[in-house]
């Protein structure tokens, strides 16, 4: 922790940015820290508007997690419902 706080303090002070924020993302299948995205700014709107989208971003993390967690498969992309039926069999 200490380590990632003195990464944002340096990225604020030499980018002469007004806001320094992270996101911790974490490995889908266990608790641990796979890298953090930074994301700097000179506006509030723009550190407000990361915020939100970071909230998002938890939400999403934390069901994929749970379904993992509960033996579900991690998939990238979802079935296309519109493709004919014959076709999502021989792919």
């Amino acid at each position: 922790m200490a380590g990632q706080y003195q990464v944002l303090k340096y990225t604020r002070r030499h980018g002469k940015w007004s806001y320094v924020t992270n996101s911790k993302i974490l490995y889908p299948e266990i608790n641990r820290t796979y890298f953090h995205l930074i994301y700097a700014t000179r506006a509030l709107k723009g550190l407000r508007e990361y915020k939100k989208i970071d909230n998002d971003l938890l939400v999403e993390q934390n069901k994929l997690r749970k379904r993992l967690k509960n033996g579900g498969q991690q998939t990238l992309f979802e079935e296309d419902k519109n493709i004919d039926p014959y076709y999502n069999k021989i792919f």
